[in-house]
């Protein structure tokens, strides 16, 4: 099957979309339908999934779990130590996200107050998972996560996550339009 192509945006009622730097191609949930945008062609490919067969179907749904899992077992290095994360670390990270998953999330909840961005970034600083990262925060007080959210580090970290997780005004456009 080949996926339908449009030359024009055309009206977003429903997206979600995370944009990276530098990215050629944007990838988007649009009316249940995926769209991969190439803005700097003014082009784009959809795919209906009602459109798919159930082999198909089926094989998307095992590629999709694989990596998800997979993902949450690709932990960095402890950035003290420099060392891998163990075996132990990354069987935990894998039964915590098949348990997740099996409870029918999909993410985690990230809300944490506003925390987000600033437990992702801690997380990644520190080699925890965000959970545990957010977990820490949410029991501190107001005065101590703002020192850690002005630490170097951390700093730097959210600077670089930050852009990742925005989405632009032409992106959003109409992303709210049915709330």
């Amino acid at each position: 099957m080949q996926g339908r192509t449009s030359e024009d945006g055309g009206c977003m009622k429903e997206a979600t979309a995370k944009k990276r730097a530098n990215s050629v191609m944007i990838v988007l949930i649009v009316n249940e339908e995926l769209v991969f945008r190439f803005p700097s062609l003014s082009r784009e490919v959809k795919i209906a999934p009602e459109l798919l067969d159930e082999a198909m179907k089926k094989k998307a749904l095992f590629h999709g779990v694989k990596q998800k899992v997979g993902d949450a077992a690709a932990k960095e290095r402890d950035p003290e130590t420099g060392k891998p994360a163990s075996v132990e670390e990354k069987y935990a990270a894998v039964a915590a996200m098949a348990s997740r998953l099996e409870a029918g999330e999909w993410t985690s909840k990230q809300s944490g107050g506003g925390l987000g961005l600033l437990a992702q970034a801690l997380a990644e600083v520190r080699g925890k998972s965000f959970e545990e990262a957010l977990a820490y925060l949410q029991g501190l007080e107001k005065d101590k996560v703002k020192k850690i959210k002005a630490l170097p580090q951390v700093k730097e970290v959210m600077e670089r996550l930050k852009p990742e997780m925005e989405v632009s005004a032409e992106e959003a456009e109409g992303l709210l339009e049915d709330f």
